[in-house]
């Protein structure tokens, strides 16, 4: 019996040290922030559900497209341009060209330079709206 009185004393000092009553709202407030912030987005999902797929206008694919790129795999669409870039530079024909105009042999700026202006170029066509000005620019500039 004594054990008992010694376990639920031990317990109720335990609940009233300064540490619980601060650290279990806290972790309880934590976890409804991260619901309410993880699940918010899906409320545009419910919203941007079509009957069709056939449905979707450009305008449409396009706030999906930078939906996935911006909140759901940056990661993923960096890793992937930094990787087609490199890609690109491996084809016979630009890697050719790249050695004929020395961009990539010449100063050792000038060929991060070069990818950095892609990259940039990339950017700017993939994240501006379709036929708006910077879009259209950057597609102008990158062919």
């Amino acid at each position: 019996m004594a054990s008992i009185a010694t376990s639920a004393c031990g317990l109720l000092y335990t609940l009233f040290q300064p540490w619980p009553r601060f650290a279990i709202p806290a972790i309880i407030g934590y976890l409804c922030v991260v619901h309410l912030l993880r699940y918010a987005r899906t409320v545009v999902h419910q919203t941007n559900k079509l009957s069709q797929k056939h449905a979707m206008d450009v305008l449409t694919a396009f706030r999906i497209h930078n939906y996935l790129i911006e909140l759901e795999f940056p990661f993923t669409f960096s890793a992937a341009t930094t990787f087609a870039l490199f890609k690109s530079y491996g084809i016979p024909s630009i890697s050719s060209l790249f050695v004929q105009t020395n961009q990539l042999a010449g100063p050792p700026l000038a060929s991060s330079k070069r990818y950095a202006d892609t990259g940039a170029l990339l950017l700017e066509a993939l994240l501006n709206e379709p036929g708006s000005q910077r879009s259209l620019a950057a597609f102008a500039r990158i062919n």
